[in-house]
């Protein structure tokens, strides 16, 4: 087998859930560094958002945002993805899901069919996305200049089974992530890691060997589609319930120093 392939989740995983810090993923960071493994960001975060983390962590890779809506791969990246849909900003864009407008127009129909009672991102202002998200204003505007999906919360009490049904039917997703509901186009970060591991399959001389590492149910697609899946325990000491691999690897510590923990106990 050739060289490593990591998908990552953000938030609770590389980053920690509360602070949005890296430091204990360091040391495994260094070694992809200096091994020039493509380590591939998978979350709901903006593109946006995603360059100011791969600028921090002075990481240079294509991602996959909005819970797997959409893949972005750097022009300067020679890579054989010739059936990307459009170019955002430096990116060749692959887009999986469905643009915004679809999605904030299903979410008025939701809120009408099930007499939803919900505030999403379209309608709150940055001061209340900061205050719900522990983020600057500055990154507030990031989060909210979202292409592909709409996060909101609950205002009342719902069965959000049959809404999520409902959901699936009509070509969407309804996803519960740490803080919001996500609602987006019928994609997910399984499908997203799918066409990411193409892509490099068809540059590479030899295979690839896959790793993913997340922490929450939205992670168990991409899990499911890598060698060697990593469930990253939680800031308070549990695990995301539901995944069934028997190869998956529980990490002992939470956040980014469970991340840590699998890097160094797959990649020395």
């Amino acid at each position: 087998m050739g060289q490593w392939l990591i998908f990552t989740d953000l938030d609770g995983t590389l980053l920690d859930a509360q602070t949005y810090r890296w430091e204990p993923a360091t040391e495994g960071l260094t070694i992809i560094h200096e091994r020039n493994i493509p380590l591939i960001p998978s979350t709901s975060k903006t593109h946006l958002e995603v360059e100011d983390v791969l600028q921090k962590l002075d990481l240079k890779c294509p991602f996959i945002t909005e819970n797997g809506s959409a893949v972005f791969i750097p022009q300067y990246e020679c890579l054989s993805a010739d059936d990307t849909d459009e170019r955002i900003g430096p990116y060749r864009v692959k887009i999986l899901g469905q643009r915004r407008e679809q999605v904030l127009g299903f979410l008025r129909k939701l809120k009408s069919e099930f007499n939803l009672s919900i505030r999403s991102f379209s309608e709150m202002t940055l001061k209340e996305i900061s205050r719900l998200t522990g983020l600057s204003q500055d990154e507030a505007i990031k989060a909210k200049e979202r292409l592909f999906s709409e996060p909101f919360i609950l205002t009342q009490k719902t069965d959000m089974a049959s809404i999520r049904d409902y959901c699936e039917k009509h070509g969407f997703r309804l996803l519960r992530g740490n803080r919001f509901y996500h609602l987006l186009g019928d994609s997910n970060k399984g499908k997203a890691a799918r066409y990411v591991k193409k892509i490099y399959q068809a540059d590479q001389q030899k295979g690839i060997k896959t790793m993913a590492l997340g922490d929450s149910p939205n992670d168990f697609e991409m899990l499911l589609e890598v060698d060697q899946p990593v469930l990253v325990r939680k800031y308070d000491g549990s695990y995301a319930k539901g995944l069934n691999i028997d190869k998956v690897y529980q990490t002992k510590a939470y956040g980014p120093a469970g991340w840590n923990e699998a890097i160094l106990k797959f990649l020395i």
